[in-house]
């Protein structure tokens, strides 16, 4: 935690088979996290794309994305209400004096904003017939961005939340969800606008079965394309159209990174875990909980390092306020597989009814539809110790959607070391109930059991 009029200086190693890609960051300060991240407390940052690659086909297509302009795109959403919804629960939950009531505007189209690294409605300058990659981030507190890619320009989706899709994808339509990354490859033909707005080919009734009505879509221009015409015999132009011909001839290739292998490698032994998401039943007073617990800060539940993880994420409102919230699922640490999702009528879907996930995709958060659920497995590598999930819709974790595991390592060896430390060293670990040889090791035993992993 950083205190008021503190400065913490924060270093961490980037290993050197990690994913290249888009990340962000934001503040995670208990209970006000939400009032900070709606303060447009967050920022981007890239972890870049090595050199070249030994797999000839993605280098073929590295080789062209690796030379477009390249830019982040952070969206922070403001509200200009006299009062936002839930601005008050906010600060009440973060013990903050921090002002919440805002002027309200008579004569404003709306009362709602996003801004696109900090500006409005900002407009990019491109040059027509040339792509530039936009690496797309939803750091807004209470918005989904859905942004509609107009007649006059071409994109392609390349990936997400930080790795790589297998090959480049065709988009007319592009979903952030809160929390959620997504690389793009766009170019224009002309001056254009970019606007932001629900499923363009979902009915109303079919988008409140999905999205719910909360916290519900920005529906205004995000941003404006500035195209000015290329020089003659400008070499981008050349170089995008052989681009797009190698997607379209279903040739490009991208490296999908690490995170898929770990989970096609891992063993059937799956452990299997239900994760529901819902309310308190007195909805006034806007408590979320994860497994019938609003977060205390304890951990729920082990996992094993190196086991595969087959969750099951369900929406289970208990109030008729909760039907109408949506909540999206988001991991920290580890990146997981979607392979599903179930609608509240029991419609599966393993392709995304918005279009920004395939089964088999990797992802760190998910959409997880009304009353419905999402089913993702991950394997925890690498590391050990507390791992934190939770709603990325900001007020809702606020509110108490959040739980943390521990991931502990029970590989044999590391078992057998354990039990030479503190169960055959004379100094033994003094509690009363270790006071036997027998009794110690039982102990161990028991800590990396399913009982154990489930607690």
């Amino acid at each position: 935690t950083c205190s008021p009029q503190e400065t913490i200086q924060y270093e961490f190693h980037i290993l050197e088979d990690h994913p290249s890609g888009t990340f962000w960051y934001h503040p995670h300060a208990d209970e006000s996290n939400s009032l900070q991240t709606a303060g447009l407390m967050g920022g981007m940052f890239v972890v870049e794309d090595v050199d070249a690659h030994a797999d000839t086909d993605v280098e073929a297509t590295m080789s062209y994305i690796r030379n477009f302009d390249d830019d982040v795109l952070l969206f922070q959403w403001q509200s200009l209400q006299s009062s936002f919804l839930n601005m008050d629960f906010l600060s009440r939950c973060a013990h903050s004096a921090m002002p919440v009531e805002q002027v309200a505007f008579e004569n404003a189209t709306g009362n709602d904003f996003i801004n696109v690294n900090g500006v409005y409605k900002p407009a990019k300058r491109m040059v027509a017939g040339v792509f530039q990659r936009w690496r797309l981030a939803n750091g807004c507190m209470h918005r989904y961005v859905g942004m509609s890619i107009p007649d006059t320009c071409e994109a392609y989706a390349i990936a997400a939340d930080g790795v790589y899709y297998d090959q480049p994808r065709s988009m007319s339509y592009v979903l952030v969800t809160l929390g959620s990354r997504i690389d793009l490859l766009v170019r224009c033909s002309e001056s254009s606008e970019f606007w932001s707005e629900k499923v363009p080919w979902e009915t109303d009734d079919e988008a409140t079965t999905i999205w719910g009505d909360d916290p519900g879509f920005y529906e205004h221009l995000l941003l404006t394309a500035d195209v000015s015409a290329a020089a003659a015999g400008d070499a981008t132009v050349e170089a995008s159209d052989a681009f797009a011909a190698l997607c379209a001839s279903g040739s490009a290739k991208l490296d999908s990174g690490y995170f898929d292998e770990d989970v096609e490698a891992a063993s059937d032994d799956a452990a299997t875990h239900d994760v529901v998401l819902s309310e308190y039943e007195n909805a006034v007073t806007e408590w979320y909980t994860i497994n019938d617990s609003v977060f205390t800060g304890r951990i729920s539940r082990r996992v094993r390092l190196g086991q595969k993880q087959v969750w099951t994420i369900r929406h289970a409102p208990i109030t008729w306020v909760g039907t109408t919230k949506n909540h999206n699922w988001h991991l920290h640490a580890y990146h997981f597989k979607v392979m599903k999702v179930v609608d509240a009528d029991g419609v599966e879907y393993t392709e995304s009814p918005a279009g920004d996930w395939k089964a088999g995709d990797v992802r760190d958060t998910v959409s997880v539809p009304v009353e419905g659920y999402a089913v993702v497995e991950f394997v925890p590598v690498k590391y050990t110790g507390l791992v934190l999930h939770h709603c990325h819709i900001f007020n809702h974790e606020t509110g108490g959607l959040k739980a943390m595991f521990a991931v502990v390592d029970c590989r044999d060896d590391t078992v057998a070391a354990l039990k030479t430390a503190l169960c055959e060293s004379p100094d033994r670990w003094a509690f009363t109930h270790l006071d036997d040889l027998e009794t110690c090791i039982a102990t161990i035993d028991y800590y990396c059991s399913d009982s154990a992993m489930a607690m």
